[in-house]
C-alpha cells in the first residue's frame, strides 16, 4: 500500500481567485473511466479532499499517495497561487478522541441525475452551507468530511446520454413524455468526471453524534 501524505491547505480570506478554478484540479486528477476489469492490473489512484472540525476551527486537507505529492501540489498552486500547503500528521485522531461517534455517507439517488455546479452558485460559495454549519458548532462537537475521488469504473457519460433519451410516464397526464431533466443530464455528460464518495464522521463529548451527523448531511442538500 502506498504511503499517504496529508496536505493542509490554507487560502487567504481576501483571495479573489474564482472558486471554479478548482475544476482544472479535478479534470487533471480524473482521467477517462477505467473499466472495472482493469482495476486489478492498473494502479488506479484515489485522492481524498477533506474538511475537519475540531477546537471550533475548520481545516482543509488533501490526502494523496506519496508518489503523487508533487503533482497534486503543483495542480493546487497553479489554480490557487496564493494558498499555502503544509505537510502535517493525520488529523483524523483529533476526531476519534470524541466519546460518541457516528459515521455516514452522502450519495445521489442515481449517477445520471445532475447536481449543481459552480455555474449554478454564481457569486455564492458552494460550500457556504456546509462551512456555515460547521462554524456554529460547540466546543464539544467535532466532525470530518471526506470526499474520495477516483476514475469511474464504467462509461458513465455515454450511459447518461442513453438514459436521457428514455421516456418517462407522466402519471397526471397518463402518457409518456421526455425526461424533464434531459437537458441537464446531457449537460452533465459533456463534462469530464469520475466517482466521488462523500463520507461523514461526527463526534461529541455530550449530546447525540447521530443527530449531528444527520444535520451535517442535510447541508449537502444545496447541491
Amino acid at each position: 500500500m502506498s504511503q499517504l501524505v496529508h496536505l493542509q491547505i490554507r487560502n487567504p480570506k481576501d483571495d479573489e481567485t474564482p472558486i471554479e478554478a478548482a475544476t482544472q484540479i479535478f479534470a487533471s486528477l480524473l482521467p477517462s473511466h477505467v473499466p472495472l476489469w482493469k482495476w486489478a492490473f492498473v494502479n488506479v489512484r484515489r485522492f481524498s479532499f477533506e474538511l475537519y472540525l475540531y477546537n471550533q476551527s475548520v481545516y482543509f486537507y488533501v490526502t494523496v499517495p506519496k508518489e503523487s505529492e508533487t503533482f497534486v501540489k503543483s495542480l493546487i498552486t497553479s489554480s490557487f497561487p496564493n494558498c499555502a500547503i503544509t505537510i502535517t500528521s493525520d488529523p483524523l485522531p483529533h476526531i476519534l478522541k470524541a466519546k460518541h461517534l457516528a459515521v455516514g455517507e452522502v450519495a445521489p439517488s442515481y449517477y445520471y441525475l445532475p447536481t449543481k455546479t459552480y455555474q449554478d452558485f454564481k457569486e455564492i460559495d458552494p460550500l457556504s452551507s456546509v462551512l456555515g454549519f460547521l462554524s456554529k458548532r460547540a466546543p464539544s462537537e467535532v466532525a470530518a468530511i471526506q470526499i474520495l475521488i477516483s476514475p469511474a469504473s464504467f462509461d458513465w457519460a455515454e450511459k447518461t446520454v442513453a438514459q436521457s433519451k428514455l421516456l418517462i410516464q407522466d402519471m397526471t397526464a397518463n402518457k409518456y413524455t421526455q425526461n424533464p431533466q434531459k437537458i441537464l443530464m446531457l449537460k452533465k455528460s459533456s463534462f469530464q468526471g469520475g466517482k466521488a464518495i462523500i463520507r461523514l464522521l461526527t463526534g461529541t463529548t455530550q449530546g447525540s453524534a447521530l443527530d449531528l451527523l444527520r444535520q451535517l448531511a442535510g447541508t449537502f442538500g444545496s447541491f
